[in-house]
């Protein structure tokens, strides 16, 4: 074809000419560029200052909006500002969405003066969501005048016409099927300018809306679309975007010799390669953006099954999608190797499986890795890094609030990162969960990576093997503290120091509290803070030991801050090492305050006492009062004066003795005559001190006079007042106890004689069940075949095997040898019977075994059969063998048959000589024959005779026949 109006190429660069096959059927179009096309100016750094006011030609929808196709976007903007960015920004822009509020339901990320840069104007196509927006439509559609800073909308160019100005034409004059935009009579400005506006950015969705009718059609693919020009190149789709479809056959886009791509709003599926990259495959390439874009089920026999990348450029993804995608080598949905950095932005990798390493994405040699706002889930690598694989020693890999989940490996199952070995690797507010690995492990850093945050309190290690959902930092374990951010060991900023606890995820050591204390590093809750105990105290937090009190104070309680003063009544000293206050004892009191020692507390004087302990003053000890005395100081209390000596003073130090003749009971305050009858005693009232008779209490008896009463003896009671003497207990009871107002019946297997302190056994062989026996005798005697121990309630049957003979049994004999019992209760055994036989204890008799016998009744053991007999079971005699068989040993239940062709006697203990039809060669030890039979008896010669027992001498020659001699075998036939 021609280039331009003259034929001439672009001093810019040549020609490339690529067959672009839109449908399977019809012809293919032809589409050619220009190397390195014009590229539209980049968006100002900063927003221009706003204008007078807004231009009025540009045509408003309010509100409205578009469904993608989004630019950039700017915050706190007017509409004045948002026209003269979208003017900057050049072709691509369309429009611009501008936030406003109409009450709709916005999103957190659209808000009142937000300015959203758009590449499309369809405003049907938005769902309604975000009216709080309106949308603004630029001007310059075909007719319309145009300049540099007015340029045309996006299915139009500007003619300039070879100056600075021109109008505006469509795309569609000049891009139809054989044709290009150096074919419209355009001057070269022009043609230059329709070249960056309708071919390298063509509306490729607007075309398949075209061919579709109602609704786009996936465009089908049979090979794929190369471009290997040094070029950028953008294929974009607006509305619902097209769909390109290699239908498992072809690779959908090829890119070689320093092209660059873009792709916006397109979806990419069923794209297949023997080699790399099922969609997309870029050699020696430019760089490759994806916007709004999906790859989907492709697939690849190399690396890469989505996309796949080898000394090319960047790639870049932007709210785009690879899922459902394989490769054999590495990468099941991206690959990049040898080539540049790789970025994704509000991305996702996705159901991607490779049967080598990087299941999601795999990186070799090659840039950066960036995912911000983007995940990489449910992808599968048979060797490592389900989701990713990075192995690029001159690059790092960043993750910024991105997720890698449920993938799978055989190890590594989220992501293996091997990074530059200078720089670290950077995970931000990122998390890695329900990912599975045959050997458990999620991520593997074998170079540095740093997690951000790690806030205080916070650590994690930047290299080695990570098990688990990871989320980000790992907490401080308890007994260690993080006082510093970014930590990389599990022992933090060090272990918790002496008195102080950190608990996991501590930032700072937290102090014991006052009256507490923690002597050992490592303490990691409130409780390991050891309480101060009595006598100690701290009145500061985070110390390691608690403090004795001071001499003279004192703590009462357990974890005291402070010390009190010891007050009156009491002392303090150190106990086990401890200031501890002590009360004075009773018999003493101490006024003084910050005592010490128990030789503070002063003593009661003689002739009195005091029960207080804690006294502060002498007003506790109290004079002894008559009848009783104190001796000595600090007396608990006053002593009443002993039965024979008395005290008619008060506040005494000892009593006095009783004269002769009078009664001075204990306590006695005076000398009184001995004159209570028998059943009475005396003693004093609590009124005046003067005795009076008092009846004898129950449990005791009083002779009379004044002696006092004697309690009942065991064996005896009284259960009245005023007796003399006990009672004895009646036979059949008794009372083990002193004092008693009654008797016990007697126990079971026991009897009780009269005035018993205790019941005695039943003696043995005899029993009772009785509660009321008063003698031996009365116990019943034990029957025969039965036993009563001593203290029996019941008599006891025999058991098998033994027997009781007669009655008053205390034990049971087992059945001697030779005897037997199988019943219980029995009062004799019985003999064994012949041919069987009983041990000591039997409980049956026992038949002979074979070879055995007993002769008689009563035996204990069988005796073996003698060589040459036999007997069968519970035989009382053996039998000799039948003649032809034979008992080498004693006690052998059978006899054997003479091995052929011997023979025996009845009664044999081996087999000697042959049996009939055969004869003795020769003579020899009948054991020798025995073991070699047929080389001693040979079959009987022809015509001779041969019976049981025969030999060559004694072979039978029938009449009529001869032979030479006695050791001749041979018999001759008379003649």
């Amino acid at each position: 074809g021609t280039s331009g109006p003259a034929g001439v190429v672009p001093s810019d660069g040549t020609m490339t000419w690529v067959t672009m096959p839109w449908s399977q059927s019809g012809p293919g179009w032809k589409v050619c560029w220009a190397a390195q096309p014009p590229s539209p100016p980049s968006p100002p750094s900063s927003p221009p200052s706003p204008p007078s006011s807004p231009s009025s030609n540009w045509i408003a929808f309010s509100p409205g909006c578009v469904n993608g196709n989004n630019l950039v976007i700017y915050e706190n903007m007017t509409t004045a500002q948002c026209q003269e960015l979208c003017v900057a920004y050049g072709a691509a822009c369309v429009g611009f969405e501008f936030g406003v509020d109409h009450g709709g339901d916005a999103p957190t990320d659209y808000q009142p003066g937000d300015c959203q840069l758009s590449s499309s104007a369809d405003t049907s196509a938005c769902d309604g969501t975000f009216y709080n927006l309106d949308f603004y439509f630029r001007p310059g559609g075909p007719g319309d005048a145009c300049s540099v800073s007015n340029p045309c909308a996006s299915d139009a160019f500007c003619n300039f016409d070879g100056g600075n100005s021109g109008s505006c034409e469509a795309c569609s004059d000049c891009t139809s099927p054989g044709s290009t935009c150096y074919t419209c009579g355009l001057p070269a400005a022009g043609a230059s300018d329709c070249n960056s506006a309708c071919v390298a950015s063509g509306d490729i969705g607007r075309r398949a809306s075209e061919a579709g009718g109602k609704g786009p059609k996936p465009l089908v693919l049979d090979s794929s679309l190369e471009c290997s020009g040094n070029i950028s190149l953008v294929v974009r789709s607006e509305g619902v975007g097209a769909t390109l479809d290699g239908q498992g056959r072809s690779r959908l886009f090829s890119l070689s010799g320093g092209c660059s791509l873009t792709l916006q709003g397109l979806t990419l599926v069923n794209g297949y390669s023997k080699e790399d990259g099922g969609a997309i495959r870029g050699s020696g390439a430019g760089s490759l953006k994806l916007a709004d874009t999906s790859i989907k089920d492709s697939e690849s026999e190399g690396f890469g099954g989505g996309i796949a990348m080898t000394d090319s450029g960047d790639v870049e993804l932007h709210k785009s999608t690879t899922s459902g995608c394989s490769a054999r080598r590495d990468g099941g949905g991206i690959s990049i190797r040898q080539g540049g950095a790789l970025a994704l932005t509000e991305s996702s990798v996705a159901q991607c499986s490779v049967e080598g390493s990087g299941g999601g994405i795999a990186l070799a040699d090659s840039g950066d890795l960036s995912l911000i706002d983007s995940a990489v889930s449910n992808s599968t690598a048979a060797k490592r890094g389900g989701g990713i694989q990075f192995e690029s020693s001159g690059s790092i890999a960043t993750f910024l609030r991105s997720t890698l989940s449920d993938n799978q490996a055989a190890s590594a199952s989220a992501l293996y990162y091997g990074g530059s070995t200078s720089t670290q690797g950077s995970v931000d507010d990122s998390r890695f969960v329900g990912n599975i690995a045959e050997n458990a492990v999620t991520v593997t850093a074998a170079s540095e990576m740093s997690w951000h945050p790690c806030a205080l309190g916070e650590f994690m290690p930047v290299r080695g093997e990570f098990n688990g959902d990871v989320r980000g930092c790992n907490v401080c374990p308890e007994r260690y503290f993080g006082n510093a951010t970014d930590l990389e060991a599990a022992a933090c900023s060090g272990i918790c120091p002496l008195g102080h606890f950190c608990e996991e995820g501590s930032a700072l050591p937290v102090p014991c509290p006052a009256g507490t204390s923690m002597p050992l590093l490592g303490a990691s809750r409130r409780e390991d803070c050891l309480t101060c105990p009595r006598g100690q105290h701290q009145p500061d937090g985070g110390q390691p030991r608690c403090t004795a009190c001071p001499d003279g104070t004192y703590s009462a309680d357990t974890g005291q801050s402070y010390c009190e003063e010891c007050e009156p009544g009491g002392y303090c000293e150190v106990v086990d090492g401890s200031m501890v206050r002590q009360a004075c004892p009773a018999g003493s009191y101490n006024p003084e305050t910050r005592s010490t020692s128990i030789e503070s507390c002063l003593l009661c004087p003689n002739g009195t006492s005091s029960s207080d302990t804690g006294a502060t003053t002498d007003s506790t000890c109290v004079p002894c009062r008559a009848g009783s005395f104190a001796s000595g100081e600090g007396n608990e209390a006053c002593k009443r004066c002993p039965q024979g000596f008395y005290q008619s003073a008060t506040g005494a130090t000892s009593c006095l003795r009783c004269a002769a003749g009078k009664f001075c009971p204990e306590g006695a305050s005076l000398e009184l005559p001995a004159t209570c009858d028998p059943g009475t005693y005396a003693n004093m009232t609590d009124d005046d001190g003067i005795p009076d008779c008092f009846d004898c209490p129950v449990g005791s008896s009083c002779g009379g006079g004044g002696a006092p009463p004697v309690a009942c003896s065991p064996g005896a009671f009284a259960n009245t007042t005023g007796l003399s003497e006990c009672f004895r207990c009646a036979g059949g009871s008794y009372q083990s106890e002193a004092n008693a107002m009654g008797c016990l019946p007697c126990d079971k297997g026991s009897y009780c004689e009269p005035g018993a302190s205790r019941p005695l056994p039943c003696e043995g062989g005899s029993y009772s069940d009785n509660t009321d026996l008063s003698a031996a005798s009365q116990c019943t005697p034990a029957a025969p075949g039965h036993i009563a121990a001593r203290g029996s309630t019941e008599q006891t049957a025999c058991g098998a095997g033994s027997f009781a003979r007669g009655t008053r049994n205390e034990v049971c004999e087992l059945c001697a040898e030779g005897s037997y019992q199988g019943a219980t209760g029995a009062s004799e055994c019985t003999d064994a019977d012949p041919g069987h036989f009983a041990t000591t204890g039997a409980t049956q008799q026992t038949p002979c075994a074979k070879g055995s016998y007993a002769a008689t009744a009563g035996l204990s053991k069988c005796e073996r059969c003698e060589p040459g007999t036999t007997s069968g079971v519970g035989s009382s005699a053996c039998s000799e063998c039948a003649a032809g068989t034979y008992a080498a040993n004693p006690g052998q239940g059978q006899c054997v048959p003479c091995p052929h062709p011997l023979s025996s006697e009845r009664g044999a203990v081996i087999c000697s000589f042959c049996q009939k039809d055969f004869y003795l060669l020769q003579s020899a030890d009948p054991a020798d024959i025995f073991s070699s039979p047929t080389d001693y008896c040979k079959p009987c010669p022809p015509n001779a005779e041969c019976s049981d027992d025969t030999s060559l001498a004694t072979l039978g020659v029938p009449a009529g026949y001869w032979r030479a001699s006695p050791s001749s075998a041979v018999l001759t036939e008379c003649r």
